[in-house]
């Protein structure tokens, strides 16, 4: 008697079946494998771009280094050629103004950081001397230098911390001798001259103030020094050992 099992017959495409499966199953391992791989190149290239800019960043703050310690020298250098301006040039010349105003009995206003125009009668000693044309001349010569000096440290150009030290007192003292000539170019009713140099000055100024009060402080710190302690006398019976 014939028998079969119906355990050994498959369907005709069973075996097809799996062939796809096994293929599909080799085709998801092959694209996760090159996904893979595309990711990690992606992270490397990444990573090597990230290397990249953080050196262009570093090359960038060297630059900006250099950038800055270029400038500080330039502007150091620019400040000391001007203080060697100031004191070759600058004060001979208007030492010059100052004496022949002294001969002619000019009157320097009182300090003013503002510079405003100083009201005097029109018959005053100061207008007598303004009104002496080639005099004139020499004054406006002294203003125009002391602002030609003054644009380079209010523009940002020369460290005026640095002139400040050798140069501020006298430009401090040269503004206030000549103000009232610097105040007639100051009026409310025309335009404001030598902005530089009443700038620098009111930055000057109160500088220079401090410095005279520390110095100060400094001498009656020294004289206190050398006073004997203080050793004030006490009523009879009100001092306990």
């Amino acid at each position: 008697m014939n028998c079969f099992i119906l355990g050994d017959v498959a369907p005709p495409d069973f075996h097809w079946l799996e062939c796809l499966s096994w293929a599909a199953n080799v085709i998801l391992a092959g694209a996760a494998v090159y996904a893979l791989k595309q990711v990690h190149a992606a992270i490397k290239q990444a990573k090597s771009s990230l290397d990249q800019n953080k050196l262009t960043l570093e090359q960038i703050e060297v630059s900006r280094k250099d950038i800055i310690l270029r400038s500080r020298r330039e502007a150091t250098a620019l400040a000391i050629q001007q203080c060697e301006r100031f004191a070759e040039k600058i004060i001979p010349h208007i030492d010059d103004v100052f004496n022949e105003l002294t001969r002619r009995k000019y009157i320097p206003p009182q300090p003013n950081r503002d510079f405003p125009f100083i009201p005097a009668p029109v018959n005053s000693v100061n207008h007598q001397i303004w009104s002496d044309a080639p005099f004139r001349a020499k004054i406006i010569n002294a203003m125009n230098e002391i602002e030609s000096f003054a644009q380079y440290f209010t523009n940002d150009l020369a460290d005026e911390g640095i002139a400040f030290i050798p140069t501020g007192q006298s430009f401090c003292h040269q503004c206030e001798v000549l103000s009232f000539f610097i105040g007639i170019y100051r009026q409310d009713n025309i335009p404001k001259l030598y902005q530089n140099t009443t700038k620098l000055y009111q930055l000057w100024k109160p500088r220079v103030e401090r410095v005279v009060l520390e110095e100060q402080g400094k001498k009656i710190e020294t004289l206190k020094s050398k006073l004997p302690p203080d050793d004030p006398r006490h009523p009879m019976g009100t001092k306990f050992s």
